[in-house]
């Protein structure tokens, strides 16, 4: 199982490794997004299929409306989650799967 780590500080970049990237996920079956309590560092960890981890450092977030946050939408519904922009702006932390 492998576990690739991508530290991306700002969004933009976070979420174009993202999509430059994709094919070489594969089919994404989990998402999680942790942060510590009052911290503005969010680690987005996907998790294909095969077990392997694509653990984002940076760059993504929830708990909140904003830029952070959008792109998690984005990059999830990329990713096939069906998920509603409120449930991230929600969630200081979340576990899914589809």
């Amino acid at each position: 199982m492998n576990t690739i780590v991508i530290n991306k500080s700002c969004t933009r970049e976070a979420e174009e490794y993202f999509y430059s990237h994709q094919g070489e996920f594969g089919n994404i079956v989990i998402a999680s997004m942790e942060s510590e309590q009052k911290s503005i560092d969010y680690k987005l960890i996907l998790t294909n299929d095969n077990g392997e981890k694509f653990i984002f450092n940076g760059g993504f977030a929830c708990g909140y409306m904003g830029e952070g946050s959008n792109a998690t939408v984005r990059v999830l519904k990329k990713a096939g989650f069906d998920i509603e922009a409120g449930f991230v702006y929600r969630n200081q932390a979340f576990n899914i799967n589809r």
